[in-house]
C-alpha cells in the first residue's frame, strides 16, 4: 500500500494545516476534500492508521465492516510509520508523528480530542515548535459524571485548553462543555459534525422509489408509519427501550400504525429478539447491519428517526436523518438538543426523560397520530440540516483558520 499521496496544487502564501487524525473516518473524508478544493489553505492530513481502508471485524455490531466509498481521493494525505499495523492498543511511535510534521512544517495543527495518541504527540509538537493549534471533539456534559471525575477533567483540560487558538465546536452542548473549563467565546468557531450530505440530499430527492424498495424489503404495509433506529444493537444505546415502546404502542388503538425497523447489530441482538418472541410482537424489525452506501435509501424510506441512548456525544445518525428530513423522538440524554443544534425540541424533535418507555411512547403516538405535525417537523429538519451541511462545516473550518492566521 502507498502511504504518502500529494495531488498537485499551486504553490502560495496561504496557510499551511496539518489534520492529525486517528484513521480515515467515513464522515470527515469528505470533509478533506471539500477544504482542500476550497483554496483557502494548504492542507495535508496524517493519518495513524490504515484501518479505515480494509475490512474489520466488529464485535460490536456483528459484521465484517468496509466502507463502500472513496476515503483518501482529493487533498493530500499520509500514514504515519507502522500505520498498517496501528490498532488502538498499540499506536504509531510519537516520534515519527513529530518528524512528519517537520518535514511539512505547518502554521496550525488540528487535532481530535487529547487523548489519542496521535492527537497527543501532535498536540506537543505544536506547543514546541509555537505552532497554532485548532481542537475538536464531540465532547458534552450531559453525562453524569461523579465530582472526582469531574475535579479530574478541570485539573487536566484547563491548561490544555489554554495553549489552544481555536475550537471547531458541533454544536450547542459542545460549546457549552468548552466554556464550562473557561475556553472564550471568541475561540469557538462553530463547524457542524460533518456528514456526507449531498448524497442523503439526493436519496431523499427520490423518496417515493425507496419508500417502495424499503418497504418492499422489510415487509412493512404503505400505509404504516416506518421509525427506524441507527447504531448498534449495545445496552448504551437503549435498543430495547425503542422495542418496549413500540410494542406498548401497538396494543393500543391509533390513527395509524408504527412500524420499528432497528438498523444495525450487536450482541444484543438474541436477547431483543427473545423479547420479540415472547411478546408475539409484529411491529418490530431486525434487518441487521445495513452498510453505510445503503443507509441514504433507508433514511429516505423512513417516516422519524428514535435515538433512546443513554449516552451519546453527537451521534451521526440524526444529523443523517434531518438532512434526509425526519423528524426526531431523542432521548435527554443525548448532546445534540438545543435552539442551534441538530433536535430543536418542538420545532423538529420530541425529547423525552431517558429511561421513561411510557414518555417514549406518547412521544411515538404525537408524531404518528398527528399527520400536520409530522409534515411540520420533517421540514423543519430539512431547514435545520441546511445550517448543518457539509458546506457549513468546511466554512467554519476556513473562518477559524482565517482568524487564527491573522491574529
Amino acid at each position: 500500500m502507498t502511504l504518502t499521496h500529494a495531488p498537485a496544487h499551486a504553490a502560495g502564501s496561504r496557510p499551511k494545516v496539518a489534520i492529525v487524525a486517528s484513521h480515515p473516518i467515513q464522515h470527515f473524508c469528505p470533509l478533506y476534500r471539500m477544504l482542500a478544493k476550497s483554496g483557502a489553505m494548504e492542507l495535508k492530513v496524517f493519518f495513524g492508521s490504515t484501518s479505515g481502508l480494509k475490512t474489520y471485524w466488529d464485535p460490536a455490531f456483528n459484521a465484517s465492516i468496509r466502507w463502500d466509498m472513496d476515503l483518501v481521493g482529493g487533498y493530500e494525505w499520509e500514514f504515519v510509520a507502522g500505520a498498517d499495523k496501528a490498532t488502538p492498543a498499540a499506536p504509531v511511535p510519537a516520534s515519527d508523528v513529530a518528524k512528519r510534521l517537520d518535514h511539512f512544517a505547518p502554521d496550525l495543527v488540528q487535532i481530535s480530542g487529547a487523548y489519542h495518541p496521535i492527537s497527543r504527540a501532535a498536540y506537543f509538537w505544536a506547543i514546541r515548535n509555537r505552532k497554532r493549534i485548532l481542537y475538536f471533539s464531540d465532547s458534552e456534559n450531559q453525562q453524569r459524571r461523579s465530582w472526582l471525575t469531574l475535579l479530574r477533567k478541570q485539573l487536566t483540560l484547563r491548561p490544555l485548553f489554554s495553549q489552544v487558538d481555536a475550537f471547531l465546536t458541533i454544536g450547542d452542548s459542545n460549546e457549552a462543555y468548552y466554556r464550562s473549563y473557561g475556553v472564550r467565546a471568541a475561540k469557538l468557531f462553530r463547524s457542524p459534525y460533518p456528514i456526507d450530505s449531498p448524497e442523503i440530499e439526493r436519496a431523499r430527492a427520490d423518496r417515493e422509489r425507496h419508500q417502495a424498495e424499503i418497504r418492499k424489503r422489510l415487509e412493512i404495509p404503505q400505509d404504516a408509519l416506518l421509525a427506524i433506529t441507527v447504531g448498534k444493537l449495545i445496552a448504551r444505546k437503549r435498543p430495547r427501550d425503542v422495542i418496549e415502546a413500540a410494542m406498548a404502542l401497538d396494543r393500543k388503538p391509533a390513527v395509524r400504525r408504527v412500524i420499528v425497523a432497528l438498523l444495525g447489530d450487536g450482541p444484543d441482538r438474541a436477547e431483543l429478539e427473545k423479547l420479540l418472541e415472547s411478546g408475539r410482537a409484529e411491529c418490530v424489525r431486525l434487518p441487521g447491519f445495513i452498510g453505510v452506501g445503503e443507509l441514504p435509501a433507508f433514511y429516505a424510506a423512513a417516516d422519524l428517526l428514535i435515538h433512546a441512548a443513554s449516552a451519546d456525544p453527537h451521534p451521526l445518525a440524526i444529523g443523517e436523518a434531518i438532512t434526509a428530513g425526519l423528524p426526531i423522538v431523542v432521548s435527554n440524554r443525548v448532546g445534540c438538543i438545543g435552539p442551534s443544534d441538530d433536535v430543536r425540541e418542538g420545532r423538529n424533535g420530541l425529547v423525552y426523560p431517558c429511561g421513561d418507555i411510557v414518555a417514549l411512547e406518547n412521544a411515538l403516538r404525537k408524531i404518528a397520530d398527528n399527520d400536520a405535525l409530522r409534515r411540520k417537523m420533517a421540514a423543519a429538519s430539512v431547514e435545520i440540516a441546511r445550517d448543518r451541511a457539509l458546506s457549513e462545516s468546511a466554512r467554519g473550518f476556513v473562518a477559524a483558520v482565517a482568524a487564527v492566521s491573522a491574529a
